[in-house]
């Protein structure tokens, strides 16, 4: 027992949040050695290794040899050196856009493929480009000009379909679905009843929610679907998420939730009344297990379809302290960020637990405009402030980032408890392709201790 926790660990300061070391140490000095390991699971690998330095062999016994083994990796690790390879994750995994390209407006994700479409707002605010966007940063253009884009989504890797709208006779307001490929484009649909709708891709196709009018269409391979969500009690259908397999789309409006299929084919249907503790729902997202929903009174709900309707699971036990009014689920960081105006919050996907932004990303909470993601997704797109937070040059400042969640450094920001050996294994394939995740000696030795954690948590629970 005399090694099983000392370690090699790194020194003060150099651990990550200040609170969270400081409830460490409180808890240590007050021996509630079960909250202080409960602390340990909670947080990610850095942090926890840094809070399982307070657990004292002499006065804490691990229940079980995984728990045992667990503690022991952890006293093992170099603190120093997982906090520097956590330095090095944004460098490794974003590319920030050119400063000339400046900040992103609205962003679409592709569900087949690790793309993003942006609609980029250079010096000149008045004009726009929208291109698409992967791991490497820009890859194509196809569009530059003046019109205003209020939504988008990447169908392939040719294929970008966004919904502009623009002055009309009289200079009222009109808008238009187009079609943007390498050939040029091709106006879908267009009309007034387009305008404040919102596209978004689905895995065989996209689905257009329309605003001022209650229906919502699909689009598959060049045939058109159309749902009436007014038989349904809607007033709006801009409302909507589609889900990490792209096969199952969910409406909001009011207290109201439909579930169809992603050709729109209806599946669940869920009227609340005013039975939500949140009030009307604000926004609306899939995790990879379940439904979640915002509402303007504030608060966050989990849901989960059983059967032929939904079941609530629990609210967040702290909500914000605003309505959020987008909801971007991160699978690689298991977190769900809501969007509050000029403030993010940060939910575990799970527990809808509150907790801090990944240290890699820098001030998120205020220090950004919007974060974007998908739960299909791949990469999530920000509008950065220098990063890292101590450049002193403005080329970065409301840059737009690209951080790539593919990328198996992602790993840093996953809480211990919620590894699994699927991520274990997920991590070494993907670095096993060394062109594509070239990583340094010490960045290998984190992930090697982070995977082998990952095959010793599930075992925590038997």
């Amino acid at each position: 027992m005399s090694r099983l926790f000392g370690g090699r660990g790194g020194g003060r300061g150099d651990e990550g949040s200040g609170s969270t070391q400081e409830l460490a140490r409180s808890l240590a000095r007050q021996g509630a050695w079960g909250g202080l390991w409960k602390l340990v699971l909670s947080l990610p690998f850095p942090q926890a290794a840094a809070a399982a330095a307070h657990l004292k062999p002499s006065r804490w016994q691990p229940q079980g040899m995984a728990e045992r083994q667990l503690a022991q990796l952890l006293a093992e690790t170099d603190r120093r050196e997982v906090v520097r390879v956590g330095e090095s994750v944004h460098a490794s995994a974003s590319r920030v856009l050119p400063s000339a390209l400046n900040a992103a407006g609205p962003v679409g994700f592709c569900h087949q493929l690790p793309l993003a479409a942006i609609n980029l707002i250079g010096e000149d605010l008045h004009r726009c480009r929208i291109v698409t966007v992967d791991r490497t940063g820009v890859l194509n253009e196809f569009y530059e000009g003046p019109t205003n884009h209020v939504s988008l989504c990447c169908v392939d890797a040719d294929t970008v379909v966004a919904l502009r709208d623009f002055a009309g006779d009289g200079h009222l307001r009109n808008a238009e679905l187009v079609e943007y490929t390498p050939g040029g484009e091709t106006v879908l649909a267009g009309g007034t009843a387009l305008l404040g709708a919102r596209v978004e891709a689905t895995a065989d196709g996209f689905v257009t929610g329309l605003r001022l009018v209650r229906a919502a269409l699909g689009f598959f391979g060049g045939q058109e679907l159309r749902l009436d969500l007014a038989e349904f009690g809607f007033n709006r259908a801009d409302l909507f998420a589609v889900d990490p397999s792209g096969t199952r789309i969910a409406f909001a409006d009011g207290f109201r939730i439909l579930i169809t299929d992603s050709r729109l084919e209806p599946m669940h249907e869920f009227a609340a009344d005013d039975h939500l503790g949140h009030g009307p729902i604000s926004a609306i997202a899939f995790t990879a297990d379940s439904l979640v929903t915002a509402g303007l009174d504030r608060g966050l709900q989990r849901w989960q379809v059983v059967g032929d309707r939904l079941r609530p699971l629990h609210p967040a036990s702290f909500p914000p302290s605003r309505a959020l009014h987008r909801l971007s689920p991160v699978p690689a960081w298991d977190l769900l960020v809501g969007d509050g105006g000029n403030e993010n919050f940060f939910y575990d996907q799970t527990s809808l637990d509150s907790r801090t932004s990944p240290p890699f990303l820098g001030s998120l909470d205020t220090g950004i405009g919007h974060f974007e993601s998908a739960p299909y997704g791949r990469l999530a797109v920000y509008e950065g402030g220098l990063f890292p937070p101590t450049r002193d040059s403005a080329d970065g400042f409301y840059s737009t980032v690209v951080l790539d969640l593919d990328h198996p450094l992602n790993l840093l920001a996953r809480r211990l408890s919620s590894l699994s050996r699927a991520d274990a294994d997920r991590s070494r394939a993907t670095r096993a392709d060394a062109g594509r995740y070239p990583l340094s000696d010490s960045a290998r030795n984190v992930l090697d201790r982070i995977e082998a954690a990952a095959e010793l948590v599930p075992e925590l629970a038997r």
